[in-house]
């Protein structure tokens, strides 16, 4: 349960995913929903949105086959 409320915090979901892009040279929104499954794909698409605008992640490929990577 207090696993669940950490994953709602943007921070930390935002944590996660860069920590993601550091195990994986590139990956995809279904690595995300694998490493976070309670999280909507759509809140998902905005934090990597949001890491992109940031500049900590980049990303390549049409919206739909987009892959990210560090």
């Amino acid at each position: 349960m207090v696993k669940r409320s950490l994953d709602r915090k943007p921070e930390a979901r935002r944590e996660k995913i860069l920590s993601l892009s550091k195990q994986k040279k590139e990956f995809g929104i279904h690595d995300v929903l694998n490493i976070l499954p309670d999280v909507p794909e759509r809140t998902l698409r905005r934090d990597l949105e949001i890491l992109i605008d940031e500049k900590k992640l980049k990303s390549k490929g049409s919206k739909k086959n987009r892959l990210y990577l560090k």
